[in-house]
C-alpha cells in the first residue's frame, strides 16, 4: 500500500489527479495536486488542488458549491498519477456538465462490413487448413494464463503449429481475478498485432478473445470470438451462502461452474437445494443463449458444467433430465451455425478423462451436422501439446 511519502511529483512538484464518480465510475475531471493540496485533501475529505494558472491552492466547490467528497485515493503502479474516487455534490465541469469530458474527437471512419468480411474469411482460411495444425483457444498472463503471449507463440512455433489464436478472457466486473483488466482490450489487440507482424513468416497469429456471455459486448478489432458460459445467474440474496460474485451495480449474482469444486458444490446446495440436475438445467438454459449474447464464432466447452463430475460423482449424466437439458441447448446452438470446440483443457488439467463435449453430446452434435474445432484451452505453454499430443513431436 502506497503512502503519501511514496508519491512522485514532477519537476514542478505536481502530480495529476483523475477524479471519478465512485458510484457510476464516470471520469469527472483531471486536475493537479502538490504535496500541500494532497495533505489538505486527505485531512478534510474535500478534493483540493493546485492551480497552475493562478499559482494557488483551490478546493473544488468552494465557489460553485459542487464539492467533491473523497472516498479513496489510489496511486498508479509508478506512484506518479492519482485516481481519486469521489461523491460529487454537483457537476464537475464549470460549464455545468456532469463531467469535463464531453467533446469526443472524431475517429477515422471504419467500414464495419468490410472488416467483418475480412475477419470471417481469415478465420475460415484457418479452419479449412488441410494440415489441421492450429490451436485457436489459449490464455496468457493477460488473463489467467501462466505464459506471456510471446512465450505461447514461441512454443507454438516449436511444436510446428501453422496458426494460433490467443483468446484471453473478456473482462467481467463481478469477477476480476481470472480475466483481462477493464479497458485492456485495445492494448491486448495491439500486442497481438505486434507479434503477428514480427512472426508473420513463421506462424499466423490471430487476435481472439473468450467472451463470457455476462461480459459487456466485445469491442471491434478481434479476428474472432469464443463464446463461453462460465457462470449461472442466481438471485442476489444467495450471494453469501453460495460464494457467488455480485455485479458492480449490486443487482446480479453469478455462481461459477468451474472456479473450484468446493464452490460448485456450495452453489448447488445454496441455490438449488442440492439438486445438481436443477443446477444443470439452469446452466444449459444459460449456454443456449451464448451465441445470441456474444455474437461469437466458436462455442466454448459446451458442457463445462460436468467438469467436476468424472464418474458421475455428483449426478448421473444419463439421467433424462440432464440429457433433455443439454439436448435443448445444443439444438438452439446448432441453429446458429457456430462451430463447437472439442476442448482438451478438462483432460490436460486432470479433471476429466475425455474432452468437452462428452462423447454422447459429441455424437448428438455430429449426427446433426455440427462443425467442430479442436482446441487446447491452454493456460500454460506446456498445455499447447494437449491438442496434438505426440503427432507434432
Amino acid at each position: 500500500m502506497a503512502t503519501i511519502d511514496d508519491i512522485k511529483y514532477d519537476d514542478k512538484g505536481l502530480v495529476p489527479a483523475v477524479l471519478i464518480d465512485c458510484d457510476t465510475r464516470q471520469v469527472l475531471m483531471v486536475a493537479w495536486m502538490n504535496a500541500e493540496s494532497l495533505s489538505i485533501t486527505l485531512n478534510t475529505g474535500l478534493a483540493t488542488f493546485w492551480s497552475r494558472s493562478r499559482q494557488e491552492l483551490w478546493t473544488k466547490g468552494m465557489t460553485s458549491g459542487n464539492f467533491m467528497h473523497v472516498v479513496s485515493i489510489t496511486a498508479d503502479c509508478d506512484c506518479d498519477t492519482l485516481l481519486v474516487e469521489v461523491h460529487p455534490d454537483g457537476p464537475a465541469c464549470h460549464k455545468g456538465t456532469v463531467s469535463c469530458f464531453t467533446d469526443p474527437i472524431e475517429m477515422p471512419s471504419c467500414d464495419d462490413a468490410a472488416f467483418d468480411e475480412a475477419r470471417t474469411v481469415k478465420l475460415a482460411d484457418i479452419l479449412e487448413d488441410a494440415t489441421g495444425q492450429f490451436d485457436l483457444h489459449m490464455h496468457t498472463t493477460v488473463s489467467d494464463g501462466e505464459a506471456s503471449p510471446e512465450e505461447m507463440v514461441d512454443e507454438a512455433i516449436r511444436l510446428g503449429l501453422v496458426a494460433i489464436g490467443i483468446t484471453d478472457h473478456s473482462f467481467t466486473d463481478f469477477d476480476t481475478e481470472y480475466c483481462m483488466a477493464e479497458n485492456a482490450a485495445a492494448a491486448y489487440q495491439a500486442e497481438l498485432r505486434r507479434l503477428a507482424s514480427i512472426y508473420k513468416d513463421r506462424i499466423t497469429i490471430l487476435c481472439g478473445m473468450e467472451q463470457d456471455m455476462f461480459s459487456e459486448p466485445a469491442p471491434s478489432g478481434f479476428d474472432y470470438l469464443i463464446g463461453s458460459a462460465h457462470y449461472v445467474e442466481v438471485p442476489v440474496e444467495y450471494a453469501q451462502a453460495s460464494g457467488g460474485h455480485v455485479s458492480r451495480d449490486g443487482k446480479h449474482c453469478y455462481v461459477s461452474v468451474d472456479e473450484t469444486e468446493d464452490l460448485f458444490v456450495r452453489a448447488a446446495y445454496a441455490c438449488f437445494d442440492g439438486d445438481y440436475l436443477a443446477f444443470a438445467e439452469a446452466y444449459y438454459e444459460t449456454v443456449s443463449d451464448v451465441i445470441k449474447r456474444t455474437g461469437a464464432d466458436i462455442i466454448g466447452h459446451v458442457d463445462l458444467f460436468s467438469k467436476y463430475n468424472e464418474g458421475n460423482r455428483y449426478f448421473d449424466e444419463n439421467d433424462p433430465r440432464y440429457v433433455r437439458a443439454w439436448q435443448k441447448a445444443c439444438d438452439t446452438l446448432l441453429a446458429t451455425g457456430a462451430a463447437f470446440e472439442i476442448n482438451q483443457h478438462g483432460r490436460s488439467s486432470g479433471w476429466r478423462s475425455v474432452p468437452y463435449p462428452a462423447p454422447a453430446i459429441y455424437e448428438y452434435l455430429r449426427e446433426r451436422g455440427a462443425r467442430f474445432i479442436t482446441t487446447s484451452d491452454a493456460h500454460s505453454a506446456s498445455e499447447l501439446a494437449s491438442v496434438w499430443g505426440e503427432s507434432l513431436e
